[in-house]
């Protein structure tokens, strides 16, 4: 298929996909209304309608999915992947995988919780420099007689970066707007103060070796992250042993088509081009020097 032809083909299923979710919810109404009149009358004429709408809803959100997930395959991997090597070499992607449990605890930097989802892993080089970058969802579910209660530890994007190895040990960085933040690894770590009290004001920094932490944070990345606070709300970062790790807890999945407007092809490659970008800039904006 060209490209109008496969903008067309995602068009259909994204109608078809938001079709589904409406039956979907309607059923979701007509079971309730069901199981309130057999509650109310005793009638089980209602009961019965209640469970058809309950396999009905079932049925056509299994179908909403089925639709869905065809439809991001086919997004990624024609014009997500496209736009990629334009930017980066050495590119790897991996739609339905993301970032390990093991690699998210590794980097430390939210709470551990009982429901992880990360997707979207995305590996390559740009301007010499390593990096991988995952969507990556932390939450933590506790149910109390017939009360849930669902609390997003973390939802957004994180990135590992490559940098020229040092004897630097591990300093963390959190955004004090940051919620649920991890422990940073395995490590033992003091309280850091800078030299900017503007800076301390807005951040939490703990280092193993506090004099790390100011030659880990040098002014041109100190005024980078305080960027990505401002523009973003919640980040935190983790050096340790030549890898930098950042996490920007923010809402909606990079790289993924908007389900409720229709598919133009210029404007989701621009997005793509947004989404993409965001790597770019972490790296020019740290100064972040490939390894020799």
């Amino acid at each position: 298929m060209d490209t109008m032809q496969t903008v067309a083909y995602m068009e259909q299923l994204r109608k078809k996909c938001n079709t589904y979710s409406l039956f979907s919810g309607i059923g979701v109404g007509v079971m309730m209304i069901g199981y309130i009149m057999a509650d109310a009358s005793g009638d089980l004429s209602g009961m019965l309608i209640g469970f058809l709408a309950m396999i009905a809803m079932g049925v056509f959100a299994v179908m909403s999915s089925k639709e869905k997930k065809q439809l991001k395959m086919v997004y990624k991997n024609t014009f997500v992947g496209n736009v990629l090597n334009q930017y980066f070499t050495n590119v790897q992607f991996n739609w339905e995988h993301g970032y390990s449990e093991d690699a998210v605890t590794n980097i430390g930097l939210t709470r551990w919780g009982n429901r992880f989802k990360s997707e979207d892993y995305i590996r390559g080089v740009y301007k010499g420099v390593a990096f991988s970058q995952s969507d990556v969802v932390v939450k933590h579910v506790v149910r109390s007689g017939k009360n849930t209660h669902t609390y997003t530890y973390f939802e957004g994007r994180m990135f590992e970066f490559d940098c020229p190895k040092t004897d630097y040990m591990s300093t963390v960085l959190f955004s004090k707007s940051f919620g649920y933040k991890g422990k940073g690894g395995k490590f033992n770590y003091q309280k850091v103060n800078m030299e900017s009290v503007g800076f301390n004001k807005d951040f939490d920094i703990k280092a193993v070796r506090p004099h790390d932490a100011f030659y880990i944070l040098t002014p041109q990345m100190m005024e980078c992250i305080t960027s990505l606070y401002y523009n973003y709300g919640n980040v935190a970062m983790h050096y340790a042993f030549g890898k930098l790790y950042l996490a920007i807890n923010m809402k909606g999945n990079a790289f993924d088509p908007v389900m409720s407007r229709p598919i133009v092809y210029a404007q989701e490659v621009q997005k793509i081009r947004q989404d993409t970008e965001v790597i770019c800039r972490l790296i020019d904006c740290l100064e972040l020097s490939p390894i020799q």
